[in-house]
């Protein structure tokens, strides 16, 4: 220690100078170290986190030289020379220090600002802003100059120093500038800037000052007090909080979580796997490990543990030996890991903010002490607790909204990150999975669990320091009035029984209503998909009926959710009351010389007050946190379900795709047996089935015999547990089921495809599209409502038809596309797009259909039935006898002929080549019994039909068509003038959503007071005001009671 002070010149630190003084005077060896130490030290350790945050938000283009950057560097090259003449003002022998510590200190600021305006150019040329280091630095700085400043001041040392004080004022002077500076923007330089998006979000460059006190936000303050707030004016989201940010990160976790669960598991279920290193075994098909070196790479799409059986498929065993437990991936877990960091953050600052509240009790306690000593000399010392007092309160503010801010936005980025997890999982499940989890617990998954965990978020915020309050509170109470204390911590332990009890029964309704909230969610969307069947039967009674009990039932659970949550709310909003009452009166009664003066009355009572909120939120936190665990143990269990298995088909690119002739087939193997759902029988079984390139194949059969099986297994969404499916190049499905989304008609063909006008107009042609675009309004520019309500079934499958013509697969799979158009509109579309010279000629084609009337045209013929493969060949093959394609054809001919006595609407050509196909059958099938009855009606149809069919020639050119009329029906549903004069747009078949603005109605309020009861809302209000009147009086009665002294 005296070689310290022989290197300062005189001693550190002095109690006497500082308390026993009528001003603060430090020594000068504490201003020459400590205060220049302090600041410069921290921006050298700090100096790689400068250089980092800079890297990081740079946009490598150069800011151009302000006056702001000017001003900076000049700020740091005076400081430098200030620095100068003090060093030189003491070799002189002309300042107060000559010191060792004294010429250190200014070599020190020397190069540390040196560095400063070297930083300050590089955040320049980087094209970043000033960042949190610098903003801190000068900060620490310009306070650290205060005490020498004011201390010339106090010694008037200007009077026999004046250079010396000129030299400190200017030096103060450019720091707090500097200070400054750093809140302002430097101007964003170069065209080439990118912006995040049309309003990027101010955060993402704002200034650090400009985001610790939220000048950024002012500007949209500022419109939205000015006028209502439209969408088009609010900002992007900042990057970190898109999706296209979190959801990646959280895929890569829990796959990470998945391939952990796979080799814990892989333990259990392989022996003699415990013993292994599996830290570098790599899981297959994120299940089991491959102890023998071969690897697979595992996805979110890949089954937790899987396993090849013998004939080569794929099956899912999660069932560890006997007394053991399986093990699955933790979601919480997950989320541990990915926002533990960011939480840590908040956490710190929430504590920071909560110690600032705590010492207030404490500080007030020192001002009174002060204020009733009153020693002469020592006022400074009650100023300077009271600006503390006055500083604490922003300073935790800002701590606190920070720390508010931070776990508000960790909840939102978790809750929009589940909701893409959930979007994400429902189009890889399994079809087992998929039978399950109903529609309306996937819709809850996304809307309620979800904001649920987000709502705990908003919450924890609040109380996840209050043990760290509680404790502190009763510290400082124990110190305050003693063991008194004790009786009223024995009160709040009493409390938790009865809380754990509360919570136990919590989680359960919890778990009740959630699902009862999924029956109604299901039912409800089963209603809305089939209104127009409930309409037609009047059956909004009995549905009415079925809602209304479901709903019931979930009412009657919240109702026991509500009374549960009142008792918790009331036992810890109590608590604090109690705790205080208890504890004064053991701490009067305990002994009988006790006395409770107003100093220690007051801080007793402000601690108390500050033990309240923990307390009060106990209930709360408690409530949410049950609600949360119970939505991510839902959530859990539905992101573990199994997916499909995405090498059930096996993809050979090695031939580069063409797009006019492919070298793509589709092979089935052997005995191959496909299931859509393991627990259930195969669906499809002994295929065998090689598709050459660039045929095409026709699929028939009865209902029910496995075609559109056929077609999900080639495409991976069955489960192949015998047997293999390769496929090569790309393939396009135009589905049984037209899907059409709420967008353009030019965008539902395009479907995120470039636009070629060329090839558009030719697909659109083909599809016989044309026509309805004269129809539509504003043509292919027209709006398509949701599920393409505002188009025919015809139209609809047309779209679907061009949207896969247009993609340019290499293998085309089309489930019955022809089902729902005209006859001569499907004979156009089959000669122009299916058939042998249509745009898909040389592609390989797979025709799901029940139009007989194609078969001539096809290649080769699938017969199936009971899900097998019962005969296949060409057309004239499989008439040459009497197999299944004659009797399935016989059959269905028979339908026909029975229907058609009632439909005149088929073309003269179809109606030619199917009496071709009538006599080829009748001649294969007919034998002795084919000559009775059944034969008679066939043909009595037949020619009551060719009768009908002359009139029908007739009457083709001039009449259209029953479907066509149902088409330009359909089509013709576009906006009315009314809505297009509204809409501003010809085509559009939405219009934006009017909102309120201005003050809320009188009307509202009145609404809401009827709903919840006028005699509860008069209760709770005139409760309230009671409330606040006994909290008001008991100030005065503690007043009272501490003025009175018993003896």
């Amino acid at each position: 220690m005296e070689g310290f002070e022989q290197f300062c010149g005189g001693e550190f630190w002095n109690d006497t100078l500082i308390i026993d003084n009528t001003w603060p005077q430090f020594t000068d060896c504490f201003m020459h170290t400590a205060l220049i130490w302090v600041p410069c030290g921290f921006l050298w350790l700090l100096l790689p986190v400068y250089i980092s945050s800079v890297h990081e938000h740079a946009t490598n283009v150069s800011n151009p030289m302000t006056c702001v950057s000017m001003t900076r560097l000049f700020c740091c090259i005076a400081l430098v020379l200030l620095s100068f003449v003090t060093l030189i003002l003491r070799t002189d022998g002309k300042a107060s220090s000559r010191s060792l510590a004294a010429f250190l200190g200014d070599g020190i600021d020397i190069a540390t600002y040196v560095v400063m305006g070297v930083l300050s150019q590089y955040e320049r040329i980087k094209g970043a802003q000033p960042r949190a280091v610098a903003f801190f630095f000068w900060l620490l700085s310009s306070l650290c100059a205060v005490v020498p400043f004011y201390t010339m001041i106090v010694q008037k040392t200007y009077e026999d120093d004046l250079l010396s004080f000129v030299v400190l004022t200017l030096s103060l002077v450019l720091r707090i500038l500097g200070l400054v500076l750093t809140g302002f923007n430097d101007t964003q330089g170069g065209s080439e800037y990118k912006r995040v998006g049309p309003m990027p979000c101010p955060e993402t460059t704002c200034s650090f000052p400009s985001y610790l006190f939220y000048w950024w936000m002012t500007s949209l303050v500022i419109k939205g007090y000015k006028k209502d707030l439209e969408e088009n004016e609010l900002w992007e989201l900042p990057p970190q909080d898109q999706t296209t940010t979190q959801v990646p990160k959280f895929e890569k976790m829990w796959k990470e979580e998945q391939r952990r669960c796979a080799l814990i598991n892989s333990k259990l279920l392989i022996p003699g796997a415990d013993k292994l290193d599996l830290t570098s075994v790599e899981p297959v098909h994120n299940g089991v490990a491959d102890m023998n070196g071969a690897t697979s790479q595992a996805t979110e799409k890949t089954s937790l543990l899987a396993k090849q059986t013998p004939g080569g498929g794929y099956s899912t065993n999660l069932t560890p030996p006997e007394g053991k437990d399986r093990k699955y991936p933790s979601l919480l877990r997950v989320i541990v890991r990915l926002y533990g960091w960011p939480f840590m953050v908040s956490f710190v600052q929430k504590v920071i903010a909560d110690l600032i509240f705590l010492s207030t009790p404490l500080l007030l306690g020192v001002l009174m002490s002060l204020l009733s000593e009153r020693l002469p000399g020592k006022e400074w010392q009650a100023y300077l607790v009271s600006l503390v007092i006055f500083l604490c309160i922003p300073v935790k503010s800002l701590v606190f909204a920070h720390s508010m801010f931070r776990s508000s936005r960790i909840g939102i980025q978790i809750k929009s990150t589940f909701v893409s997890a959930v979007y994400n999982k429902a189009l890889t499940m399994n079809n087992a999975a998929r039978n399950a989890a109903t529609v309306g617990e996937i819709v809850n998954l996304m809307s309620v669990d979800a904001q649920r965990i987000q709502d705990l978020f908003n919450i924890f915020f609040f109380a996840m320091t209050t043990p760290i309050q509680i404790i502190v509170s009763i510290v400082l109470l124990y110190l305050t009035i003693g063991p008194s204390i004790i009786v009223g911590v024995i009160l709040l332990a009493c409390l938790i029984p009865l809380n754990s009890y509360v919570a136990s029964k919590q989680r359960t309704l919890q778990n009740n209503c959630l699902k009862f909230k999924d029956t109604r969610i299901r039912m409800f969307n089963e209603i809305l998909n089939g209104i127009k069947v409930l309409k037609l039967y009047a059956w909004e009674p009995s549905f009415r009926e079925k809602i209304r009990s479901v709903r019931a039932k979930e009412v009657g659970i919240l109702l026991k959710l509500a009374f549960l949550n009142t008792i918790m709310s009331l036992s810890w909003d109590m608590a604090p009351y109690l705790v205080t009452l208890v504890t004064f009166a053991t701490y009067v009664l305990w002994d009988r010389n006790s006395y409770l003066d107003p100093g220690k009355a007051f801080v007793s009572l402000s601690l108390f007050n500050l033990l309240r909120p923990p307390l009060t939120l106990i209930s709360s936190m408690i409530m949410y946190t049950i609600q949360a665990q119970v939505s991510i143990k839902r959530i859990n269990r539905f992101l573990v379900s199994d997916d499909l298995d995405p090498n059930a088909v096996n993809r050979d690119d090695s031939a580069a795709p063409h797009i006019l002739k492919s070298q793509q087939k589709a092979n089935l193997s052997p005995e191959w047996n496909i299931y859509w759902d393991r627990n259930s029988s195969p669906s499809l079984t002994n295929i065998n089935l090689e598709v050459e390139d660039g045929m095409l194949v026709a699929v028939v059969g009865p209902v029910g015999c496995g075609k559109s099986s056929l077609i999900s297994a080639i495409l991976g969404e069955m489960e192949v547990l015998k047997g293999t499916v390769t496929t090569r190049g790309t393939n396009g499905l135009r589905p049984q089921q037209a899907w059409i989304q709420n967008a353009t008609l030019r965008d539902n063909v395009l479907f995120g495809k470039p636009y070629d006008r060329s090839k558009y107009n030719h697909v659109l042609e083909a599809c016989e599209l044309e026509r309805d675009l004269t129809i539509l309004s504003a043509g292919d520019m027209t709006e398509i409502g949701e599920k393409g309500i505002n188009l025919s079934g015809g139209q609809k499958q047309r779209v679907s038809l061009a949207r896969a013509v247009y993609s340019e697969r290499d293998v085309y799979l089309f489930d019955d596309p022809l089902s729902a158009v005209d006859s001569h509109v499907g004979k156009a579309i089959f000669k122009k797009v299916i058939g042998p010279t249509g745009l898909l000629q040389g592609k390989t084609r797979i025709l799901v259909t029940h139009g007989v009337h194609w078969l001539p045209m096809v290649d080769e013929i699938i017969v199936m039935q009971d899900g097998k493969i019962s005969e296949r060949g060409s057309y004239e093959a499989l008439l040459s006898h009497n197999g299944p394609f004659a009797q399935f054809l016989k059959t269905f001919l028979t339908e026909v002929a029975e229907e058609s006595t009632d439909d005149g609407d088929n073309d003269p050509q179809v109606r030619e080549i199917l009496e071709r196909i009538r006599e080829k059958v009748e001649n294969v099938t007919s034998d002795g019994a084919s000559s009775g009855e059944e034969l008679y009606d066939v043909r009595r149809r037949r020619r009551r039909s060719t009768l009908r069919s002359d009139v029908d020639d007739r009457q083709h050119s001039r009449k259209m068509s029953r479907r066509e009329l149902d088409e330009s029906t359909a089509i013709s549903i576009v906006p009315n003038k009314d809505a297009e004069i509204a809409g501003s747009v010809i085509g559009k078949l939405t219009t934006v959503e009017a909102l309120e603005t201005g003050k809320v109605k009188r009307e509202v309020f009145g609404v809401y007071g009827r709903a919840a009861g006028m005699l509860a809302m008069f209760t709770a209000f005139f409760s309230f005001c009671i409330f606040q009147a006994f909290s008001v009086a008991a100030n005065f009665w503690l007043n009272n009671w501490t003025g009175i002294r018993t003896f």
